[in-house]
């Protein structure tokens, strides 16, 4: 996975961090731009008009599912774990807006 060049000239800003913060920083938002890159016509680049408010919404949505879901599987599966690490965290619901910006388009 190669990093968006927007990606690592950003990480050159948090040269005050921690370096296990710039790792997680880094991490977090190559996979968020690498995300955005492979949606349906976006040929795989990832460009700065891609991040918008729906986009990020969507990954939202969709990073707080995953692990809800991976955690009841785990529980009620597979019963490798007693309880849902996932359950009772509280997630904001989002939905989709009666207007579109332009940048929504």
């Amino acid at each position: 996975m190669t990093t968006a060049p927007l990606v690592d000239d950003y990480m050159t800003t948090l040269n005050c961090k921690a370096l296990g913060t710039i790792i997680g920083y880094r991490r977090a938002l190559q996979t968020f731009t690498t995300w955005l890159a492979d949606r349906p016509g976006r040929a795989g680049n990832f460009e700065p008009g891609q991040f918008t408010r729906t986009a990020v919404q969507t990954y939202r949505i969709l990073v707080k599912s995953v692990p809800s879901g991976f955690g009841r599987w785990s529980v009620e599966d597979q019963e490798l774990l007693r309880r849902n690490p996932t359950r009772g965290l509280q997630t904001q619901r989002l939905l989709a807006p009666h207007v579109l910006e332009d940048d929504q388009r």
